[in-house]
């Protein structure tokens, strides 16, 4: 996680050192924390052993484990990407995707499709493309009532539309793979693969171009928020691989790719970040989670776990050192981390002592704002750009340049503080 000079290093396994890393033999301090050095690094495994808190670097310094920090299978790279998911609590939690013309569909073929894990009856909306009053200012939604069924509309010519609403449930506690399908002048929807809901009287007539925010796991606004996981959620405008006209489609078995016309790819990876070519900015409400979870039946991989901690008395200390001595060389500080609280300010690193004006070197989050700063020596603080909670950020310091990579295209905030 530190070290002199350059390294290569993160907490949370971010790229096993190799003999092809020519910074390795200058790494000070190296910890993985790994869910599965030991048999009980879990968190409901009883007491923890502690074996992910392990110096993997060549000092091997001796890991002083405080309170009931643990290893766990939970890390950035856990699972490969694709296989995540994120999590709706059904309280003020969704996501919202900017206005586009890669939304706007017009008369030509479409899909939208999402694996759903919903755990509960009430109406819920995975897509909706509305301005939430008025026909004419309506493009498409797809959700399920509050008797489970899957329902799905499309609006056309300012206040007409085509509801579908499926004959079968959309089963609660299991991913269900969904998909509202645009051929021709045919819409039809998905459940598992078989259509359930189908009408061939739109022709040629051209989806309503609305020009407000997508909804993603609720109205753009936050009303009916769905309560469950929706995992690898795809949007593709004109060519694609289903045919509205058949009674069945072959459900993903693989995670979702950016093919040709993908609008939107999101909720498949460890971090909020749209994976078509677009890269739109995700914003995030609510406590919105990454969950290591997915309908591909993969596990998460304890090797490349992440230590746990949960703000009440949990930390490492590692015996004080000169590789811990930087001098006035470059050095590298950088971890990943994945916040779930604000509010107070959250050490990294520190190698302080009790006051401010000879500290060596400090990394943390910072305060209500969740920004991360450092302080090198003395009282210069340099802030870096805001971060989401619930979402693993990658956290860097690099001598006196300091970086901070959330990879949600957020611009940086170089501000002193």
């Amino acid at each position: 996680m530190l070290g002199k000079s350059l390294i290569k290093a993160a907490a949370g396994n971010a790229a096993e050192a190799v003999e092809t890393d020519p910074y390795f033999n200058q790494t000070t301090l190296l910890l993985h924390g790994d869910g599965n050095q030991g048999a009980t690094n879990f968190s409901n495994a009883g007491p923890p052993t502690y074996l992910a808190f392990k110096d993997n670097s060549t000092n091997n310094f001796p890991i002083t484990v405080n309170g009931d920090a643990y290893g766990s299978s939970f890390g950035p790279f856990s699972q490969a990407d694709g296989n995540w998911s994120n999590y709706f609590d059904g309280s003020g939690d969704y996501l919202t995707v900017p206005d586009d013309v890669d939304f706007a569909f017009g008369s030509g073929n479409f899909v939208a499709e999402a694996f759903i894990y919903k755990t509960s009856s009430t109406t819920q909306y995975v897509f909706m493309h509305s301005d939430n009053s008025s026909a004419s200012g309506t493009s498409f939604y797809v959700g399920i009532t509050n008797t489970n069924k899957l329902t799905s509309a499309v609006y056309y010519s300012g206040s007409s539309f085509l509801i579908l609403t499926s004959s079968s449930n959309v089963p609660l506690n299991e991913f269900v793979h969904i998909a509202l399908v645009r051929s021709g002048g045919t819409i039809s929807q998905y459940i598992n693969g078989v259509r359930d809901g189908t009408n061939g009287t739109l022709s040629t007539n051209s989806l309503n171009d609305t020009t407000v925010a997508l909804g993603i796991g609720a109205r753009n606004n936050g009303g009916n928020p769905i309560t469950g996981y929706l995992s690898n959620v795809r949007i593709i405008k004109g060519s694609h691989p289903y045919d509205a006209t058949s009674a069945t489609l072959t459900v993903p078995t693989e995670p979702l790719t950016a093919v040709s016309g993908t609008s939107l790819l999101t909720c498949q990876s460890n971090r909020f970040v749209d994976n078509s070519t677009n890269n739109f900015a995700i914003t995030v409400a609510g406590n919105t989670s990454v969950k290591p979870f997915n309908p591909f039946g993969t596990t998460a991989d304890g090797v490349n776990g992440a230590g746990y901690f949960d703000g009440t008395g949990d930390y490492l200390s590692v015996p004080n050192s000169s590789d811990f001595t930087m001098g006035d060389g470059d050095f590298t500080l950088e971890a990943w981390i994945y916040p779930t609280a604000s509010g107070t300010n959250g050490a990294i690193f520190d190698y302080s002592s009790s006051t401010t004006a000879t500290s060596a070197f400090d990394l943390r989050t910072s305060g209500t704002t969740a920004r991360i700063y450092v302080r090198i020596g003395g009282s210069v603080y340099n802030a870096l750009k805001r971060m989401e909670q619930e979402d693993y950020i990658e956290a860097e310091s690099n001598d006196d340049t300091i970086e901070s990579e959330e990879f949600n295209n957020e611009e940086m905030d170089n501000n002193s503080e």
